[in-house]
C-alpha cells in the first residue's frame, strides 16, 4: 500500500516537473523571438541597404585624408589606378564580381567575392571577402567598410587604415550603372533575363 502512493506521487511529479521544463523552454523561445532589435529612429536597417546595393557599379574615384603623397595598396590591390574605373556587381544572393584594370602593378582581371550588409554599433558596413579556390567558409579574412551613404544613383564607402601611427581614411565613391533588377535582352532568344537577382 505504501509502496503503490510512493509510485503514484512519483509518477505525479515526474509528469509536473516535465510540464514545468516544458513551459520554461516555451518561454526561452518566445523570449528569444520578441526581442529582435531594431534599427535607431532615422536609421536605415541592414537589409534594406543590402537591397539599395545591389546591381552594377562603377568606382568612380578614391580619395583619402593623408597630407603628401603616399603610396597605399587600396584593397590589396595596387595603386587606385588600378580600382578607379572597375565595375562591381552586386548580385542579390550575396555574391559578385568586381574587376581590376590593367596597368603598372595591377593584377588585372575578375575578382569574385562573397559581400553582406551588417549592422554592428548602429553602423551599416558593406563587408566582403575575395573567393579564392578554397571554399567561402573557409576564408577567414577580408574587407570591412563603412556604409556612409547609398542611394538611387551613387554610393560612398569609407575605409581606414592604420598609416604611420596614425589612421587615415580612404573613400570610395560609386555610381550606379544597372539598378538591382535590371534586365538585358537576348535578341536571338527574345526573352528577357533578370541579372541581378539570380
Amino acid at each position: 500500500m505504501i509502496i503503490e502512493k510512493t509510485t503514484a506521487n512519483y509518477t505525479i511529479m515526474k509528469k509536473t516537473i516535465k510540464k514545468i521544463a516544458s513551459l520554461a523552454i516555451i518561454g526561452v523561445l518566445m523570449a528569444s523571438c520578441t526581442t529582435t532589435q531594431k534599427p535607431a529612429e532615422g536609421a536605415v536597417s541592414a537589409s534594406s541597404q543590402q537591397r539599395s546595393v545591389d546591381g552594377e557599379w562603377t568606382l568612380s574615384s578614391i580619395q583619402h585624408n593623408a597630407s603628401g603623397k603616399v603610396e597605399i595598396q587600396y584593397l590589396d590591390e595596387g595603386r587606385k589606378e588600378c580600382l578607379v574605373g572597375s565595375k562591381w556587381v552586386l548580385i542579390r544572393n550575396y555574391t559578385g564580381t568586381y574587376t581590376i584594370n590593367p596597368g603598372a602593378g595591377c593584377n588585372p582581371g575578375d575578382q569574385s567575392i562573397m559581400w553582406s550588409i551588417e549592422e554592428l554599433d548602429g553602423q551599416n558596413y558593406f563587408m566582403f571577402k575575395k573567393l579564392t579556390d578554397q571554399k567561402a567558409k573557409d576564408i577567414l579574412s577580408g574587407y570591412r567598410l563603412h556604409l556612409d551613404y547609398v542611394d538611387e544613383t551613387s554610393m560612398q564607402l569609407s575605409q581606414e587604415i592604420p598609416f604611420e601611427g596614425s589612421k587615415i581614411t580612404i573613400k570610395y565613391k560609386s555610381i550606379l550603372r544597372k539598378p538591382r533588377g535590371f534586365c538585358e535582352q537576348n535578341q536571338n532568344q527574345r526573352f528577357w533575363r533578370i541579372c541581378s537577382c539570380l
